[in-house]
């Protein structure tokens, strides 16, 4: 499933898991979707071809995203994975400190 799919089902399932005033379990199907159901409802054991993911009572995004990744395939979007990589902040520093310090030396001269 891409990252941005998994990020926008997760955003559903938060809003409908918490209409239930008990506890889902959660399911991906043979086609990645992820489905919720009754604890009682053991879909693989009825024929379906459904892994189990997790049982769940109301849980916010960060708890349910931990929760899929446990066992939902992610990939990267391709957008994302091909964009030019972002210039770490460890190469910005020294200028940075350099105007500080000269921002510094600036206020001492003019302090005195």
């Amino acid at each position: 499933m891409l990252l941005s799919m998994l990020e926008k089902r997760v955003d559903e399932l938060v809003g409908d898991l918490a209409c239930y005033q008990g506890h889902r379990t959660l399911w991906l199907d043979q086609d990645q979707g992820i489905v919720h159901a009754e604890p009682d409802d053991m879909l693989d054991e009825l024929g379906f071809a459904y892994i189990y993911i997790a049982t769940v009572f109301q849980p916010n995004r960060d708890q349910l995203t931990a929760a899929l990744l446990r066992s939902v395939p992610v990939e990267l979007d391709r957008v994302a994975a091909s964009a030019a990589p972002v210039r770490p902040a460890r190469l910005a520093a020294p200028a940075t400190a350099r105007r500080l310090t000269q921002q510094a030396s600036t206020a001492a001269l003019t302090s005195s």
